[in-house]
């Protein structure tokens, strides 16, 4: 019998925290799109580019399980691509799976980069995050994370 009260116990608070998790995504994806229209831009719930397969960014290239999701895209005035999105991937698998989340922003600039990754030893700046900027005529990018990364 007491199996069972813990059983149902559980299943009830994993009910409830994946309702208050998907009440939270609804908000953020709504307060996304709200500021894209308020700022000219398309919005899309989710990566209508497949950026991590069409961007040449190495930070595409971490873990597995990549997504890109609350996309806000636009031109500036010249006429070069902006965006604006979630990003999250997974590393590890189990008791070691970590979750990382960032929100990025990125920007046609028409130059040439050398290769430049900002990484974890940022990390004692106020508001830093990671990102990177890799191969010619990558676009600029600066990623943060807005959520700590979680185990499973």
């Amino acid at each position: 019998m007491g199996f069972v009260v813990i059983f149902v116990l559980a299943v009830v608070v994993g009910a409830v925290l994946w309702y208050l998790q998907t009440v939270a995504a609804t908000k953020r994806r709504q307060r996304m799109s709200d500021v894209a229209i308020t700022h000219g831009l398309s919005f899309s719930a989710k990566d209508p580019f497949h950026m991590p397969d069409t961007v040449p960014l190495a930070f595409f290239d971490r873990g597995h399980s990549r997504k890109v999701n609350n996309v806000m895209y636009g031109l500036t005035a010249e006429g070069r691509d902006r965006r604006a999105f979630d990003y999250q991937y997974t590393m590890g698998s189990g008791k070691n799976r970590q979750l990382h989340t960032f929100s990025c922003g990125l920007i046609s600039t028409g130059a040439t980069w050398p290769q430049l990754t900002l990484g974890p030893w940022l990390a004692a700046l106020p508001g830093a995050g990671e990102g990177s900027v890799s191969g010619p005529s990558a676009p600029g990018t600066l990623c943060r994370s807005w959520a700590s990364s979680s185990s499973s």
